[in-house]
């Protein structure tokens, strides 16, 4: 017998595992743990900023206070350079993968009984 916690602890996992995200045309991997997560949503938050005062331009990499060139270390800790469009756009995929995750965690929650074979990734896509 499956028990939510057991659920709960794939869908965190899931949740805080790296991030595959397109940057122009790239498939870049990104970390998505917890620390990172909120430094994600830290930075989109200052290029949303950006983007209501009209400095963060696609293609502009300089929106974030003047620094010359934005950059984001990738999982691999290689660097790789976003505009604010971008950074907003990484965000918004995180946020959405999360929320897409609570709602299938839910869903094998509310099966009974819960499959055994729960951790497979047809449950979580």
């Amino acid at each position: 017998v499956v028990a939510a916690f057991e659920v709960n602890a794939e869908r965190d996992r899931r949740k805080f595992s790296d991030i595959t995200f397109d940057l122009n045309g790239s498939d870049q991997v990104f970390q998505a743990d917890a620390v990172s997560q909120k430094a994600i949503h830290e930075a989109a938050t200052r290029a949303n900023k950006a983007i209501s005062e009209g400095t963060g331009n696609p293609d502009d990499y300089a929106w974030n206070s003047g620094i010359a060139n934005f950059q984001w270390i990738l999982a691999n800790n290689s660097r790789v350079s976003m505009d604010a469009p971008e950074i907003v756009a990484l965000w918004e995929a995180v946020s959405k993968r999360n929320h897409d995750l609570q709602h299938a965690a839910r869903d094998l929650k509310d099966m009974n009984p819960i499959p055994l074979t729960f951790e497979d990734d047809s449950f979580w896509t």
